[in-house]
């Protein structure tokens, strides 16, 4: 067994962990080339969604993994929930994950959801997809979504960052080594030439309001604070929330630590403001 199979059955050996579940009911969306899962709390409006990218270094994890998250966001916004399982590297070199992000949100407004009743949501590299998604979608002809929100997000393709090795020794669950190992595992099938930092590249001028949480201790800080940055430059609202003493994508842990609740709290207050 390759050492990346284990991390895929510790990431969902996690689940199995006796957290507190929300009423809700949980089924495969029906889609012939898309797999996810809807999360769904009793008497929520069908054309209300929250379209959530979960985290895992684009290598590991699923919707199974990251209901801890989900759920109680569907409960808190109202709202249906897409969890999607988009494809993951090495076996289907990126920007695969991108596009099965994109066909979602296609499949979505087929269905006669308005943009302005969707949100993008999304952890770690799930973070970066949410972005991404966002960004490719005004070059696609596509209307954007309501409201982006971000958990510790990724949001450059590279290992510039400075708090990379400012925080190297204080984010409890990255390192600077594991980062560049799995952007190792996202841009080499590629290529450098042929893959392009959409997100770095593009322009925000055209984005929904934002919110971002990070913890001041993550190896992934400085991607939220620059990310940010060039949102506002560009016009667009945008918050980061920076907490203190946590680790990398803590939402997951939810209830066990009150910051877990709060920032899950504070991002279901911050999409249902923004879903029609």
């Amino acid at each position: 067994m390759s050492d990346l199979d284990r991390l895929r059955r510790v990431c969902e050996y996690a689940v199995s962990l006796p957290w507190p579940r929300p009423a809700h009911t949980v089924h495969p969306i029906q889609h012939p080339e898309l797999n996810g899962l809807w999360i769904e709390p009793a008497g929520v409006s069908p054309l209300r969604v929250i379209l959530y990218l979960h985290g895992g270094g684009f290598v590991c994890c699923s919707p199974r993994t990251h209901r801890s998250i989900t759920a109680p966001l569907a409960n808190l916004c109202a709202a249906r929930v897409l969890s999607l399982a988009y494809r993951l590297v090495p076996e289907h070199p990126y920007p695969a994950a991108l596009e099965d992000c994109v066909n979602a949100y296609r499949w979505l407004l087929e269905q006669g959801i308005a943009p302005e009743n969707i949100a993008v949501a999304g952890d770690s590299a799930g973070g970066y997809l949410a972005l991404a998604l966002t960004a490719a979608l005004p070059r696609l002809g596509l209307k954007p979504p309501s409201a982006v929100v971000g958990f510790s997000p990724v949001t450059e393709l590279n290992c510039s960052s400075a708090s990379l090795t400012r925080n190297d020794l204080r984010c409890g669950l990255l390192s600077k080594v594991v980062v560049a190992r799995v952007l190792d595992l996202v841009l080499n099938p590629a290529g450098d030439a042929q893959l392009q930092d959409s997100l770095f590249s593009a322009d925000l001028k055209d984005f929904p309001p934002i919110l971002l949480h990070v913890s001041e201790n993550e190896v992934l800080f400085d991607h939220s604070l620059d990310f940010a940055e060039r949102a506002y430059r560009a016009g667009v609202p945008v918050k980061v929330k920076i907490w203190r003493d946590l680790p990398h994508v803590w939402q997951l842990w939810h209830p066990l630590v009150p910051e877990m609740v709060h920032s899950l709290r504070e991002a279901a207050d911050f999409l249902r403001s923004h879903l029609g």
